[in-house]
């Protein structure tokens, strides 16, 4: 049995309303955007009535769920096949709490574009050659990024780009945008933790010590201790 509230009271009474019929060895799939202790409260009461639950948010927009490209996120006992981001086994909040998680990547990828796309257009290249940027761009990158950052590369390794050398870069930027009068406040707050990767790492230090930097903000040390391959909690 599917269920996708629009918030969590949906989601509590529609299942509610299911739970007063014998659903014994039947699954309920929640793929809804909810708190994460919603989702375990009501995975608990699923459980209790001799059933099985599942929580499986999704990511993608309409487009993509029509061309079955969603990105699922299943957790909880029962395993689903052909998932892309699989916590099967694990507590069924977990995905939900990905799925709040998640949306920081979202928000983020769109902020990060309209400044692309403003700073285009304020330059008079267009916003067009920004697209083709965007196009190809690698899609890799940022799982490059991610593994060099959670495996602990940022500070044990050789900089894949230097600080000193990134700094001089960002700089030019930022006289780009002062002269075309663009706006680019999230690239400024990554110059902030890059100039906070150098006072710890030096000028010869890893770019992706910016990771450093947000740990450091939110009172977690520079260093996170990882290792390539290991999930680091």
């Amino acid at each position: 049995m599917g269920l996708m509230g629009q918030d969590d009271q949906a989601v509590i009474e529609t299942l509610n309303e299911c739970l007063m019929r014998d659903v014994t060895g039947k699954l309920f799939l929640d793929s809804s955007t909810i708190p994460p202790d919603v989702t375990n409260r009501i995975a608990k009461q699923v459980v209790e009535k001799n059933a099985e639950f599942v929580a499986m948010p999704v990511f993608g927009d309409p487009s993509l769920a029509s061309v079955g490209k969603l990105i699922c996120v299943p957790a909880g006992p029962v395993s689903i096949a052909q998932a892309v981001v699989d916590l099967s086994g694990e507590e069924a909040g977990k995905a939900s709490l990905l799925k709040l998680i998640g949306n920081v990547l979202v928000m983020e990828t769109m902020e990060m574009i309209a400044e692309v796309h403003v700073l285009a257009e304020k330059t008079g290249l267009g916003t067009a050659s920004a697209q083709k940027l965007i196009d190809a761009f690698p899609k890799a990158a940022s799982t490059i990024y991610s593994q060099k950052m959670v495996g602990g590369d940022y500070y044990r390794k050789e900089p894949m780009v230097e600080i000193s050398k990134a700094r001089h870069l960002t700089s030019q930027v930022l006289d780009l945008a002062r002269v075309s009068g663009a706006t680019l406040k999230s690239y400024q707050v990554a110059i902030e933790h890059l100039a906070v990767a150098e006072s710890n790492a030096g000028p010869t230090g890893d770019i992706t010590g910016i990771y450093g930097a947000v740990r450091m903000e939110s009172q977690l040390p520079y260093e996170n201790q990882g290792s390539p391959g290991v999930e680091m909690d």
